[in-house]
């Protein structure tokens, strides 16, 4: 019976040993895997069997890792912007700019070293030492150009910004005064400014010394605004009084050009209407009434009396006036509007 009971714990414990030796990386995982505490070989996604307790394996997200911060009155310089307030020179500002750096961490052998020397494997983990370094940086850049630069130039300085941070990317902008003292990005071909240094860039970079894949770190810029909410709100003032009086003027040529268009219409309509009328004159009526009745005319009916009426139908033979009209003769009509001329003068 003692020996059946030996046996069975026997068995259980191979189980609970085997069961605790198998290690499981999801699809959105990979990992290191260490003996005796020391980094050995980097792991992707599936199962493996690693002896307990020697054999460990540490996570790692292979999706993005995000770092939003914000770098709080970064002091920028004084210097004249081509096309800006009239070239005028711009003064040195604060600035807050939110941001958002992008990265990985790196599939394969630089996994190692993430393990080795990174605080954890998240974000949070990572921040208090890479966020302070990038800070750092955007600060060194915004303090070489004016202020409206960093907003006007978010595509170009970020190239600039991310050259600084990344030691195996070659800008494609250089930053600087032109011939004529204005600061400006100008293309830069990828070669190396010769205020780069790459060594200590590499010995002082967290992203490098983490083993973070560099080829796929990214930096945006979410918004700028200035530091002083006075001075944003005297800066501010004159563009907005600026749209405003675009809009206003975009406003009043709109509305000129409706009523130029509606007077056109009814200019064209009158015309067509004048045209009927010589062609058929006993439309007039029709088209007095039309106008009474939109209040566009100023036409004024009086109602023939009875009696007068009576004294027409007897001069014509009984006849109603209407009657007599209609079986006039195209002679006998031009008589009859001569003779209407003649009574009017």
């Amino acid at each position: 019976m003692t020996t059946v009971l030996i046996f069975v714990a026997i068995v259980v414990l191979v189980i609970v040993w085997t069961i605790a030796s198998i290690k499981i990386l999801g699809p959105t995982e990979m990992g290191v895997v260490s003996y005796f505490g020391k980094a050995s070989y980097f792991v992707d996604s599936g199962w493996r069997f690693l002896a307990f307790p020697f054999g460990r394996l540490y996570k790692y997200p292979k999706g993005i890792l995000r770092f939003e911060f914000q770098v709080q009155t970064a002091t920028t310089r004084n210097g004249a912007i081509k096309g800006y307030n009239n070239d005028e020179t711009v003064g040195a500002a604060d600035l807050n700019i939110d941001c958002v750096l992008l990265t990985y961490f790196s599939p394969g052998p630089d996994l190692l070293k993430t393990l080795s020397l990174s605080p954890g494997n998240s974000p949070k983990d990572m921040g208090p030492i890479i966020v302070p370094y990038v800070i750092d940086v955007i600060r060194s850049v915004a303090g070489s150009l004016p202020w409206p630069l960093v907003d006007m130039e978010r595509e170009k300085l970020l190239d600039y910004i991310l050259s600084r941070i990344i030691p195996d990317r070659r800008p494609n902008y250089s930053l600087g005064p032109n011939a004529q003292g204005f600061y400006e990005f100008t293309l830069n071909n990828g070669a190396i400014p010769a205020d780069l240094q790459l060594a200590e860039m590499e010995k002082e970079n967290p992203l490098v010394q983490f083993g973070l894949d560099l080829s796929r770190t990214s930096l945006n810029v979410e918004d700028v605004n200035l530091a002083d909410d006075e001075l944003a709100m005297v800066l501010s003032w004159p563009e907005k009084a600026r749209l405003k009086g675009m809009s206003t003027v975009k406003t009043a040529t709109a509305e000129r050009k409706k009523l130029m268009l509606e007077g056109e219409g009814k200019a064209y309509a009158r015309r067509k209407m004048i045209d009927a009328i010589k062609q058929h004159p006993d439309l007039e009526f029709l088209f007095a009434l039309r106008e009474m009745a939109q209040g566009t005319s100023n036409t004024i009916l009086y109602q023939i009396p009875a009696a007068f009426e009576s004294r027409i139908k007897n001069i014509l033979g009984g006849n109603d006036p209407k009657d007599f009209l209609k079986g006039l003769t195209e002679e006998d009509w031009v008589t009859f509007q001569g003779l209407i001329k003649s009574l009017k003068k």
